[in-house]
């Protein structure tokens, strides 16, 4: 059951402007709470967009470590508050060392200078930063897009920035598509959670228009992955290119 609902959501405010108050509608992001349960048992509450719960799940499963048999055939309900996730027979997390190994590639550059790569790079973060019409409305959402060196995998966003690349992996997951190397746009910080949770795929260039963290160039730097920070106005900050 997919009850998927609207992702806006429309307030009564008092606008400010000028020294002059104003009554007027305004236009806000929904986000709801949810209780996440797997075969009745309580995981965690997600903060998030009403809207593209298989993927979310998926993501969200892929995270803990489940199998792909466990991703792929699922299967949930939302009520009320909860989302009811079954997953027959009982598959248990599969982990290698507690987790999936890390899958990122490094750059690899499919025959492309890094040069080359950058310069695409920077062209598809002008086109990503304009592309969701959810945040030129509300200024409420993160962006996540996946896309290799042929054409675009998928992209989402939520008001959760996890959520945002949780959806892109599920959707990845349940859609069996096996791509090998990815390159990630992301609009928030790409801090060191950001970076471990995106090595798990196969990763190769990570870039934001936002800035990376510290722990975050440094994972990226152990992981082989080519962090991009400040993706914008054609330039960009290149942290960890390993030659």
């Amino acid at each position: 059951m997919k009850n998927d609902g609207s992702p806006l959501a429309d307030f009564k405010i008092i606008k400010y402007h000028n020294g002059m108050y104003e009554k007027i509608n305004d236009t806000l992001i929904e986000e709801r709470i949810y209780d996440l349960f797997i075969n009745d048992e309580f995981i965690e509450k997600i903060y998030c967009l009403p809207v593209n719960f298989k993927e979310l799940i998926a993501g969200k499963l892929f995270s803990m470590n489940y199998s792909t048999d466990a991703i792929r055939n699922f299967k949930y309900d939302i009520k009320d508050s909860g989302i009811h996730v079954v997953i027959m027979p009982v598959f248990s997390p599969q982990t290698e060392n507690g987790r999936y190994p890390d899958k990122a590639t490094g750059f690899t550059g499919d025959g492309r200078s890094f040069k080359n790569m950058n310069e695409e790079i920077i062209k598809k973060m002008e086109e990503f930063s304009r592309r969701s019409e959810l945040f030129a409305r509300t200024g409420g959402v993160h962006s996540c897009l996946f896309f290799d060196y042929e054409s675009e995998i998928c992209f989402f966003e939520d008001v959760g920035r996890f959520n945002a690349i949780d959806r892109c992996i599920g959707y990845m997951a349940v859609n069996e598509i096996d791509s090998n190397p990815i390159n990630v746009l992301f609009s928030g910080r790409l801090s060191v959670q950001v970076v471990e949770k995106l090595s798990r795929i196969p990763v190769s260039v990570m870039a934001s228009f936002s800035a990376p963290t510290s722990g975050g160039v440094r994972a990226a730097v152990k992981k082989g992955i080519i962090l991009m920070g400040f993706v914008r106005n054609e330039r960009s900050n290149i942290y960890n290119l390993l030659e």
